[in-house]
């Protein structure tokens, strides 16, 4: 199951993803988490990331997009949480070629 969690900050979805994880066995895979930590990594995407952040500018969504789909190809497990942003069309398009099938979880 691939359930993704998006709403407003401080909506409680990072404590509600947590609590699937420590109960039911979820994989949390939160965006800038998942930036942050393939920063560190040695390749040409990922210095494009850090650098990016190193600045302090916004990564650009195709990037972030492409990060996700290289995290998402690692993970081994079926039930995963994505404390993401599906924000608007392009956002959701995108995800749909990443993961097609998946439910949304909005806080508000």
């Amino acid at each position: 199951m691939k359930i993704v969690f998006t709403g407003i900050q401080w909506c409680w979805k990072g404590t509600q993803a947590r609590f699937l994880v420590e109960k039911h066995w979820f994989t949390l895979l939160e965006m800038w988490e998942c930036l942050r930590r393939v920063a560190n990594r040695d390749d040409v995407l990922w210095r494009k990331v850090k650098e990016t952040m190193d600045s302090g500018a916004l990564v650009d969504p195709r990037v972030v997009w492409e990060v996700m789909e290289r995290v998402i190809s690692e993970v081994d497990s079926e039930n995963v949480i994505l404390d993401w942003f599906v924000r608007n069309k392009w956002n959701k398009a995108s995800l749909e070629k990443i993961i097609p099938d998946y439910e949304v979880l909005f806080f508000n």
